[in-house]
């Protein structure tokens, strides 16, 4: 038998173990004919229960909706603060808005159940209240009579669970002293294999001693070894065994000495091997009688086992019965203090209550009856679970007991093979007495007995085999069951010694030593003192750059200021100019009319057709342009070569002005003559490069020029003699200004005719954008027309600014778009630059249609202008000539004040 488990710390260990598989017992279920109608009062409270079911899986749903929800949400948020991608910000507001959606309609469903479970917790009392009122003396006999019998039953049960008990003690007692006998066979075994394996080795060693000799004595008797090869074997064996033989027979003699001592002594002991013989013969009748009482014993063990078998399986039937009656006593007892409460408010209501009808009567019988199943279903039930956990100590002692007899049929077969090992042995030790010839006759008798016996027991190999493989897993399994209670020994056994000096560690660590806190101490001023300059610049550093920051944020924030006081400032004067606009619109209101709508689509198309004249004209301009410039390639190069010689003057100049550092100290007003001419020849240079746009040399002579004219401004300072080296100079240069202009007169001829060509199809394409404007004034005055019709009850005068229509505000952005200028604030056309054009004499028909007062729409300064092409690049090339010239002169008056 196992020693007792005791309880481990571990939970894992505490365990018990499985029991045999075999079927759970389950309550056979009560089979109600449903033939009576539905009770109002059940099929309420199955409707009660209905509607929690639901509110419970809404309010997981909810749950769910709301974490959704929240996640949306995030991830809205972090999508805002990337306005890169705006469709992720509606992909997640829209998921934002359905969980906020599905979430309102779970509400309102919630809402709706939360209304249908009090409207049913009223319906329920309602009824609870008038089955009880409408209760009568015959339920009051009926529930007296069903108390009785299950107190009856709850008796009967409790004697059942008593004698259940007593049985089991009695069972418990039985296996107790079955494995104490059990225990004692299994020592008896243990000290008989002790002995039994001294004699093991020997057989072994005579039935391989006896196997050998028997397949020589064979050989020789059938013949198969050759005489020769007999023969060598004997002189090799007789050449290896004569020093053994020689050696033998030096301690042959010395035995024959010995031997005749111990003869003489031997004497007296000569009637011993009878006696031994004697004795032997006792010890083989002795074994016999063990053997065959430990068979008998065994057998009737077994015998025993199998009566007592069919007692398990009635007792496990009668605790079938008892788990029954116990499951049943526990509804009753847990069904007491209900009963008790029933019979104190049956005792109440027997003065108070009349005789209610015998339907009333049935229906809260049959309303009783089934609650009474229900609850005896589930405590049976749960009783059952609970007998389940109990009934594991009744199946493991009866496989203790399979086990057992398992024990007892190894034994049986240890015991065969131990007698049958004596036996071979006794004959082994009567063999070893005789001479060497009677022990090869013994060995010879001994292996044909052996055989014999072998060819008896060869259907037991089976068995044996069988049996062994079934005691080499009981062994393993004593084996992993000591090892377990070893680790759960060990486990109970665990010291707190590494707790404590951990505690140690820790108590050290918070409270250490005076002198480990005085080198922290060190450590920690050692360190404040090399970051503290650190930390002094970075501050010093930061309150420098905070101070920027701030003086930055001031002047924005005054330019800002500025900014909007000059909208504002635009504002009001467009607000001036808008008013007569609007007192015209409003004086007029009129619609056009169809005649008019046919005129401007028959304008349209005019319109059409001279764009596309316009586009092959442009095209042409352009070859023609191309091909002048492939043209006049030669005079391009003249110029180039013209250039360069001039180049080289200049640095004549340049070596000429470097000699008169030295000497010339005079005669400043001669030198800022030659800077006006100088500025002079800059202008010629500046409209000679915006006429030849593609010559590098003129660049570069533009760009010497210019450091001639800072070094003669440098030489203001210093000339102060040599005037008739410095007149000789301002000759020079007068010829160099006369070349240029040359060069200018010679080649902006070639130009003019190019720059007329492209004057006057910048005219075309101005009248055709006019054209294109006036239509779409005249529509856009329509529609203004129309808007202020509609808005008529309203005067425009009393309105102030913040209060007008959207039809009369001006808008931001205008439906339609020209390539010359935005139309903007209404019907209002795009201030023109003040420049005279030659119109065709189509566009003044077409400009008398306007109304009267578009002159002071046009003339308005507030209004949005947009350049052409060529007009903005000739602005800003005057831009940087007025910028160049700017720098110059304030060049000059620095030096001028320096002399």
């Amino acid at each position: 038998m196992s020693p007792p488990r005791q309880p481990s710390r571990d939970p894992r260990l505490n365990r018990g173990p499985p029991g045999p598989s075999c079927t759970p017992l389950r309550p056979t279920p009560i089979r109600i004919q449903d033939n009576n109608p539905k009770i109002p009062f059940v099929q309420g409270i199955s409707d009660l229960v209905n509607s929690a079911v639901k509110t419970g899986s809404l309010q997981a749903e909810k749950d769910t909706l709301k974490k959704g929800q929240e996640l949306a949400q995030g991830l809205l948020q972090k999508a805002q603060g990337q306005k890169a991608f705006p469709s992720l910000i509606e992909y997640f507001q829209q998921a934002s808005d359905e969980h906020r959606a599905k979430l309102g309609r779970l509400e309102e469903t919630s809402r709706d159940l939360r209304s249908q479970i009090e409207q049913h917790e009223r319906d329920l009392n309602n009824q609870w209240t008038t089955s009880i009122s409408s209760s009568s003396r015959v339920d009051e006999k009926q529930l007296q009579d069903e108390i009785k019998a299950a107190k009856d039953e709850a008796k009967a049960a409790k004697e059942d669970a008593a004698q259940a008990k007593a049985e089991v003690s009695r069972l418990t007692k039985s296996n107790q002293s079955m494995e104490k006998t059990l225990e004692d066979f299994r020592q008896r075994l243990e000290k008989m294999e002790r002995a039994s394996t001294g004699r093991t080795a020997d057989v072994k060693y005579l039935l391989e001693t006896s196997t050998k000799l028997g397949a020589a004595f064979n050989k020789l008797d059938s013949g198969e070894l050759p005489v020769e090869v007999t023969n060598k074997l004997c002189q090799n064996v007789t050449a290896r065994i004569q020093p053994q033989i020689e050696g033998v027979k030096h301690l042959n003699t010395k035995l024959d000495a010995r031997v005749a001592k111990v003869e003489e002594e031997f004497v007296p002991l000569k009637p011993l091997p009878s006696k031994v013989d004697d004795i032997g013969g006792l010890v083989q009748e002795h074994a016999k009688k063990l053997t065959q009482s430990n068979v008998d014993k065994t057998v009737k063990l077994y015998k025993q086992i199998n009566s007592v078998v069919p007692r398990l399986q009635d007792m496990t039937s009668r605790l079938e019965k008892v788990e029954a009656m116990a499951a049943r006593l526990e509804t009753v007892e847990a069904m007491g203090p209900r009963l008790d409460t029933v019979e104190v408010k049956l005792d109440q209501s027997k003065n108070s209550v009349a005789v209610p009808n015998g339907s009333s009567l049935s229906q809260t019988g049959l309303a009783l009856e089934r609650l009474r199943e229900f609850a005896t279903k589930q405590e049976l039930q749960i009783f059952i679970d609970f007998q389940k956990a109990k009934d594991f100590d009744v199946y493991d002692e009866l496989a203790k007991v399979q086990s057992s007899v398992g024990d007892v049929q190894k034994q049986l077969d240890t015991l065969k093979d131990e007698h049958s090992q004596r036996s071979s042995q006794v004959v082994a030790l009567q063999a070893d007495s005789t001479k060497f010839s009677e022990q090869i006759a013994a060995a010879k008798a001994e292996t044909t007995r052996i055989s014999d016996e072998m060819k008896h027991l060869a259907p037991m190999t089976a068995l044996q085999q069988l049996w062994g493989t079934m005691n080499t897993f009981h062994q393993n399994l004593e084996g992993c069951r000591v090892g377990m209670h070893s680790l759960e020994t060990r486990y109970n056994s665990l010291s707190t010694e590494p707790v404590v000096k951990s505690m140690v560690v820790a108590m050290q660590e918070m409270y250490p030593s005076a002198g480990q806190l005085t080198d922290q101490v060190a450590q920690l001023r050692q360190r404040l003192e090399e970051e503290l300059p650190t930390l002094k610049q970075r501050l010093d550093t930061l309150s420098e750059t905070e101070n920027d920051h701030f003086n930055q944020w001031q002047h924005t924030a005054a330019q800002r200021l500025d900014d909007i006081n000059r909208l504002r400032n635009d504002h009001t004067s467009l607000n001036h100019t808008l008013t007569p606009l609007w007192e015209r619109h409003a004086a007029e209101r009129k619609l056009p009319s169809e005649d008019d709508v046919k005129n401007l689509r028959t304008e349209l198309g005019l319109l059409r057709e001279k764009l596309s004249s316009l586009a092959s004209q442009t095209s042409e301009i352009k070859t023609q342009s191309n091909l002048y410039k492939e043209g006049n390639g030669k005079s391009y190069g003249e110029l180039a070569e013209k250039i360069q010689t001039l180049t080289a003057e200049l640095q004549g100049l340049k070596d000429a002005f470097k000699e008169m550092k030295s000497t010339n100290k005079d005669n400043s007003k001669i030198v800022k003559d030659l800077v006006g001419l100088v500025d002079k020849l800059g202008d010629g240079l500046t409209e000679i490069t915006s006429t030849n746009t593609g010559n590098s040399a003129v660049t570069t002579l533009e760009t010497e020029l210019k450091k001639l004219g800072d070094k003669s401004l440098e030489l203001m300072s210093t000339n102060t003699g040599n005037s008739e080296t410095l007149k000789a100079l301002e000759m020079e240069l007068k010829k160099l200004g006369h070349e240029l202009a040359e060069v200018k007169s010679n080649h902006l001829e070639n130009f003019k005719s190019h720059d007329k060509d492209l004057k006057t199809l910048a005219t075309n394409i101005d009248d055709v954008e006019d054209r294109v404007l006036e239509t779409l004034e005249k529509k856009l005055a329509d529609t203004l027309s129309q808007a202020l019709q509609s808005n008529a009850s309203q005067p425009i005068e009393s309105q102030p600014e913040d209060e007008l229509p959207a039809a009369v505000l001006p808008r931001q952005e205008s439906p339609v778009e020209t390539p010359r200028s935005t139309v903007e604030n209404g019907s209002l056309l795009p201030k023109k630059k003040q420049k005279k054009r030659l119109r065709p004499s189509g566009s003044e028909d077409e400009r008398s249609s306007l109304p009267s007062g578009s002159s002071n729409l046009v003339s308005s300064p507030q209004l949005s202008t947009r350049e052409t092409p060529v007009e903005g690049n000739r602005r800003k090339k005057r831009k940087k000539k007025g910028d160049a010239r700017a720098e110059a002169r304030k060049e000059d008056a620095i030096l001028i004040e320096d002399d």
